[in-house]
């Protein structure tokens, strides 16, 4: 990794305290921040990095379609061949997304699950933090609905990444403004199983995709369905936190009294 003062493609911000660097959201970008020469700026009792990477990883996002209904006979078919994944759609899906598309062979449903196309957008870079993981979110969004507008599919989604955005990009505006400065903490599925180690998952399930905003000491766990589909929101305010200057702890009254973000 280097560093110089003109901005590319592979350049991310990374805040953090004067002590610590800390990944980004989409930390999967870096290999390692270790004895790494960065650039940094005072940003008050923050500092920001930016750190340019040489051979930066490309960062995926993937989307998994149902095709069951269209295997006449249980015939194998190109996966260009599927209407809204074709080669020619791809193209135009990949107008104005950044991405680069393709597809493979995907899975969906639990156990003896049925056969599915995965779709793959993949970055180059992007910043590490809630905002462009929104844009992201509605990115996959878009190009979903512009799949299902062709031929209506089920679409499961388990790959983490693209769960973190797709959550962060169907909350409501005034939620997303309080979760700016937050950071993605995991993505899990409460029914247990996570690739690669696992059997699937389906619309019985329930993932929690989890931020949390460090300095107001705070979680916001916002729970989905595997097709994308928002369940619920809830926030848990932590007993202890760093705000930046001092360790806060809070009094069982505080966190009773502790205010909820409404939808």
């Amino acid at each position: 990794m280097t560093t110089d003062d003109a901005p590319t493609s592979a350049d991310a911000w990374i805040c953090c305290d004067r002590n610590r660097l800390e990944l980004p959201v989409c930390g999967q970008n870096f290999r390692s921040l270790r004895d790494t020469p960065v650039r940094r700026g005072s940003l008050g009792r923050l500092r920001a990095y930016r750190v340019r990477m040489t051979n930066p990883e490309m960062l995926e996002f993937k989307i998994t379609f149902g095709v069951g209904h269209e295997q006449a006979g249980g015939s194998v078919r190109q996966l260009d061949s599927f209407a809204g994944l074709s080669r020619d759609d791809l193209e135009k899906l990949a107008d104005g997304s950044g991405a680069r598309l393709h597809t493979r062979p995907g899975s969906v449903g639990v156990g003896a699950a049925g056969p599915g196309v995965e779709l793959v957008l993949a970055y180059a870079s992007i910043p590490g933090d809630f905002v462009s993981l929104v844009a992201a979110g509605q990115m996959i969004r878009s190009i979903v609905k512009k799949v299902q507008d062709r031929r209506r599919r089920t679409v499961t989604i388990s790959d983490s990444n693209t769960m973190a955005a797709v959550a962060a990009a169907s909350l409501k505006s005034e939620l997303g403004d309080q979760l700016r400065g937050a950071r993605l903490k995991s993505v899990r599925n409460l029914f247990g199983g996570e690739p690669p180690n696992w059997l699937g998952t389906d619309t019985r399930h329930v993932w929690a995709v989890t931020f949390e905003h460090v300095t107001d000491g705070y979680v916001f766990i916002i729970l989905m369905s595997p097709s994308g589909l928002v369940l619920g929101h809830v926030t848990v305010p932590l007993e202890s936190y760093w705000d930046g200057s001092s360790y806060q702890q809070r009094t069982a009254q505080d966190i009773a009294s502790f205010g909820h973000f409404e939808p």
